[in-house]
């Protein structure tokens, strides 16, 4: 960083800050030349530092302060003179403001009311009473409400839980039906197909009986026709036979 750059940073002129740099001992400097951050936190430190003005000395001294007398009531009846009048004011020695503050404080406190009449601080107890007992109420009641609507947000949870587990149970229980019906319909399936099979055997076997009973029928139909053939050709065989027997014995 350049010490004008820095000078404009801090509000000041260059040659403040060449100044300070010789001041400090750290040589010949211009405005152009760079300073090191050491060199930097010097000069911030410089110029940060706050003049002592002369008229210092005296903001230290305390300011002068009256004190009044605080009388009470109650002692008042008992004067002849009732309202008596103020101390005149004395002129407090020279303090540090730290032995101001309990001066401050000390005033404070005696320029509260006192309260004189028994009544009065009967009234004020009670007072205070009912506002601590209201408070308790208040408190009490609000810790209730705490409590209850958390009761309540814990019912809700256990009654979200409940229907949720009622409706995966209703889910897994129609899943299981569907899939026995799905086993039913197929076990159904399968049976029909085996009754399907059974009858279609059936029938083959009947188709195959009714063709072997044809077969044989016409088997048989055809032995007889192949007999009654045969006895036709015998007869006539036996008839020329005996026709011929016949002319021959004739001759």
């Amino acid at each position: 960083m350049r010490v004008s750059e820095l000078a404009k940073e801090l509000g000041k002129s260059s040659k403040e800050v060449l100044d300070v740099l010789q001041k400090q001992g750290y040589g010949e400097k211009t405005h152009s030349s760079n300073v090191s951050d050491e060199q930097t936190q010097a000069i911030k430190k410089a110029f940060a530092a706050p003049a002592k003005p002369e008229h210092a000395q005296g903001a230290a001294e305390a300011p002068k302060k009256k004190i009044a007398a605080v009388y009470r009531p109650q002692n008042a009846q008992t004067m002849k003179n009732p309202r008596p009048q103020a101390a005149p004011a004395q002129a407090a020695a020279p303090a540090a403001p730290a032995q101001a503050a309990p001066a401050a404080e000390n005033n404070r406190e005696n320029a509260r009311p006192q309260v004189s009449s028994p009544r009065t601080r009967a009234a004020i107890r009670a007072a205070v009473t009912i506002a601590r007992a209201v408070s308790r109420v208040i408190e009490i009641t609000v810790r209730a409400a705490i409590r209850a609507t958390a009761i309540t947000a814990a019912v809700r949870v256990a009654i979200r839980v409940t229907v949720i587990t009622a409706m995966v149970r209703v889910a897994i229980r129609a899943t299981a039906t569907t899939a026995m019906v799905r086993v039913a319909i197929r076990a159904t399936a399968t049976t029909a197909a085996v009754r399907a099979a059974i009858r279609a055997a059936a029938t083959t076997v009947t188709a195959r009986a009714a063709i072997r009973a044809t077969v044989t029928t016409v088997t048989a139909r055809a032995v007889s026709r192949v007999a009654v053939t045969t006895v036709t050709i015998a007869r006539a065989v036996i008839r020329a036979a005996a026709t011929t027997v016949t002319a021959r014995v004739r001759a």
